[in-house]
């Protein structure tokens, strides 16, 4: 998400040229999960009843948590069927996402979230 568009599944890319240099954002592309940034660590949720799901906690409430996945769905799940949540080691961003470009197509890259401000 960046400017106002695109997928609310992740930190606002708005202002990350002002923050990172070229280098520091081609980093952040080759590595995600060196480092994630603190609102947006994935979380590995168990249940007492039915499959393990991850994502982000929207919200929490002594109820349970509301937490919304890669596919933007949301889960109200109240405490008394979750059986863990743990939080994830790896990025949401996928590892290799730049191996498909071409090196002028990762400087382009580069150079639009660079020009991000």
């Amino acid at each position: 998400r960046a400017e106002g568009k695109g997928r609310d599944f992740g930190p606002d890319l708005t202002g990350l040229g002002r923050r990172h240099n070229r280098g520091q954002i081609l980093g952040q592309i080759l590595r995600p999960s060196k480092h994630i940034h603190p609102g947006y660590v994935l979380q590995l949720v168990g249940l007492k009843k039915g499959e393990p799901v991850s994502g982000f906690i929207r919200h929490r409430d002594k109820e349970g948590i509301l937490l919304r996945d890669a596919a933007l769905k949301e889960h109200q799940i109240p405490f008394t069927n979750i059986k863990s949540i743990r939080p994830s080691k790896l990025s949401a961003m996928p590892v290799g996402i730049i191996q498909n470009l071409t090196a002028q197509e990762a400087a382009d890259l580069v150079e639009y979230l660079r020009s991000l401000r």
